[in-house]
């Protein structure tokens, strides 16, 4: 009796009235889609802005350091997934803006098919924050790149996994650093800093007067037409330039071919791989 009596005083139609939580559930559906929206937009901007950035990660308009095979593919599965969840971040907006909207009856009706919708959306707004997270690692701090090449061996070997720290202003001799020379970017040692007294002669290398290379390969004077070209000096390294070579020096295109590297061209340092 005592619950025929209960029932008796419920609203007539509290069945299509909206649970308890649904403005719980619109709250969370808009903290989500303004998370979204701010991080998606953050992670743009940042792709567009450093677009000019060589060690750039997400850089689609180039080949370099960081364009092997397995970065492409993750880049362009990014970038249709990227797609696919703005078009599911749009679909859900007009969800929620829809439901705003709504009567409660029509509330009541639907809130199970809109807690389904948020949940998936919900699971999508970890996307945007983690490729904001990356985009603004690899295009201010940190890069990671696959070796290509000998002339680094045996302290680096072709197919090699490093780390790239860039926009760096100061170096130190012995660093494996990044330059860039033309379109390409290449993995050498820094030998000499600026302000070091060089030769570079037929005889070999010599910094600040030791003798650290020995052999030039296939040296050519400058202006000799039988052979190549070898960068030929003898005096200080000047201001923001950089002499540097491969640690396998018989076969390492390097500053005794190209000459010095400027500031700007230096673009970072190579993190040594686990286990070296």
């Amino acid at each position: 009796m005592p619950e025929q009596m209960e029932e008796s005083f419920l609203p007539a139609d509290a069945s299509l009235t909206p649970p308890a939580d649904d403005s719980l559930w619109m709250r969370r559906a808009l903290v989500r889609i303004l998370t979204f929206f701010v991080t998606m937009t953050l992670a743009v901007i940042v792709m567009l802005w450093r677009q000019d950035e060589p060690l750039f990660l997400f850089r689609f308009t180039a080949t370099n350091l960081n364009d092997g095979p397995g970065f492409m593919t993750v880049r362009l599965f990014l970038f249709v997934f990227y797609l696919y969840i703005t078009g599911y971040f749009v679909f859900f907006v007009g969800v929620y803006g829809r439901r705003t909207w709504m009567n409660p009856e029509t509330r009541a009706a639907t809130f199970e098919t809109f807690r389904k919708r948020y949940a998936l959306f919900d699971l999508w707004t970890v996307v945007p924050v983690f490729v904001m997270v990356l985009v603004v690692l690899t295009g201010f701090f940190l890069s990671p790149a696959v070796v290509e090449g000998s002339s680094m061996e045996t302290t680096f070997t072709d197919g090699d996994p490093v780390l790239i720290e860039h926009f760096l202003d100061d170096f130190d001799a012995g660093d494996v650093v990044i330059v860039q020379v033309g379109s390409e970017l290449l993995i050498k040692r820094l030998i000499g800093l600026p302000g070091d007294a060089l030769v570079v002669n037929e005889n070999g290398v010599y910094l600040n007067g030791i003798l650290i290379e020995d052999y030039v390969p296939l040296y050519h004077a400058p202006g000799d037409a039988n052979g190549i070209p070898y960068f030929w000096f003898d005096g200080t390294i000047p201001e923001g330039s950089y002499f540097v070579m491969g640690d396998n020096r018989m076969h390492s295109a390097d500053s005794r071919m190209f000459g010095f590297i400027d500031q700007q061209n230096m673009l970072g340092v190579v993190w040594l791989p686990a286990g070296r």
